[in-house]
């Protein structure tokens, strides 16, 4: 496969899409109605992580893996509309974002620190998963990367918001049109009981129903999706925006279209399942299969991965904003650098350390996601508190089970949370 190709088409693109490259917009007083609003969720919902673990959650649960990812993801959309929605005046109003509507002035300064960790680990996981699919997956040089890069770059940062909605919107698509026929299509041409014949020859463990494994992968997936939602910036542009008598149906819809994603991916997984590890399942999709299946399916990942990597780059040029404020071609210089230093050192990194952190860190967000306004200040005890669960579950995820840990974490925040409210409402 020729992925200059791809390259080229995606450079021409983005001159048709994207008109006013080279100037920032922001979103501004805009609002987004119902098809809006839903295509701008997605954007940060349906990641190129999620395609890709669902990979890893076939392994580890079986070809049920699909359907409690799925209802992981549902729940987790339900748990970042109730935070959104938890006061009384859900919407921010014009230069306030929700969450400084959730926290008190202490309780706020943690979170924004969380922000800060959550958005460049996020980075880094997808600059590692890009960098392992084109380096080691595809064979492509260190050149095209980089070339990548400076393209998700460009409509990210160099052309804003508008040029993020406008490209990302034709990637949804894409992302969309392969998981809805691609599926369909391969087991109409194949037949259900023929790959299910398959799976019971060679891995009849995949289809066990392993209850504790399940319920495992179902609340790491819910507390780090939550988590990592409620901690994202654009989520914060966008949900202020949305028209009071539309948030409930564009969060429903939104779920209701995320949730085909994880079933899509672990039925294309399935005809894989004798495969040792999720990268024999990408090495069957992507170099094994026909012409029709392989092209699609690699612009699928890259679409999603793009979209993903933009949102991601997005976030940490947020941060050098609130730092420079209106000295944009700084902003840009320094950003375009730091993400640059970022790839340099992902390559370095192992890629299931990088994973493994970020879900933690996002799964303690998790716990936050349970905060409500006028609630007195975190204190010392709260934050001793998460401290010890993020030390135990890093020593556990290390020593144990990388899922258990992201789980136990997620969950013990948010009772954590649950029982400090609990005890503040006692005191009164």
């Amino acid at each position: 496969m020729d992925w200059y190709t791809l390259l080229v088409m995606a450079c021409v693109l983005l001159l048709v899409v994207v008109p006013d490259v080279g100037r920032s917009h922001s979103l501004g007083a805009e609002t987004f109605g119902l098809s809006k609003g839903v295509n701008a969720l997605l954007l940060r919902l349906a990641s190129g992580e999620l395609l890709l673990f669902s990979c890893y959650a076939l392994m580890y649960g079986g070809v049920a893996a699909g359907i409690t990812l799925a209802m992981a993801m549902g729940v987790a959309v339900f748990v970042l509309w109730r935070s959104i929605t938890a006061s009384h005046q859900p919407l921010a109003s014009e230069g306030e974002r929700w969450p400084d509507r959730c926290f008190t002035a202490r309780a706020l300064v943690l979170f924004r620190f969380l922000v800060c960790l959550l958005s460049i680990g996020r980075l880094l996981v997808v600059l590692g998963l890009c960098a392992y699919l084109l380096r080691h997956l595809f064979h492509v040089s260190l050149l095209f990367l980089l070339v990548w890069f400076s393209y998700v770059y460009v409509f990210t940062v160099l052309a804003g918001w508008a040029g993020m909605r406008r490209i990302g919107t034709v990637l949804l698509y894409i992302v969309y049109l392969v998981a809805g026929i691609i599926p369909f299509a391969y087991y109409l041409t194949g037949g259900v009981m023929r790959y299910y014949e398959t799976v019971a020859r060679t891995a009849p463990s995949l289809l066990d129903l392993r209850a504790t494994s399940l319920l495992v992968l179902f609340f790491s997936v819910l507390a780090a999706a939550a988590g990592q939602w409620f901690a994202d910036p654009y989520v914060w542009e966008v949900a202020p925006r949305i028209k009071k008598e539309r948030v409930a149906m564009v969060f429903l819809l939104a779920g209701c279209c995320l949730v085909p994603l994880p079933l899509a991916m672990a039925a294309l997984c399935i005809p894989y399942a004798a495969a040792a590890s999720p990268e024999a399942i990408w090495k069957g999709w992507l170099l094994s299969s026909s012409a029709w299946m392989s092209w699609p399916l690699a612009m699928a990942l890259l679409a999603a991965l793009s979209c993903s990597l933009s949102l991601s780059l997005r976030s940490v040029v947020q941060l050098l904003e609130t730092k420079w404020g209106g000295q944009f071609p700084r902003t840009y210089a320094l950003s375009f650098l730091f993400g640059l230093a970022l790839l340099s050192i992902v390559l370095c990194l192992p890629l299931r350390l990088v994973l493994f952190s970020t879900a933690l860190l996002a799964s303690v967000c998790f716990g936050l996601a349970a905060w409500r306004p006028k609630e007195k200040r975190l204190g010392v005890m709260i934050m001793i508190g998460w401290s010890c669960l993020l030390v135990f579950a890093w020593r556990w995820g290390s020593r144990h089970d990388e899922l258990e840990a992201i789980a136990w974490n997620g969950i013990g925040s948010f009772l954590f949370v649950r029982t400090y409210q609990f005890i503040q409402k006692i005191k009164k």
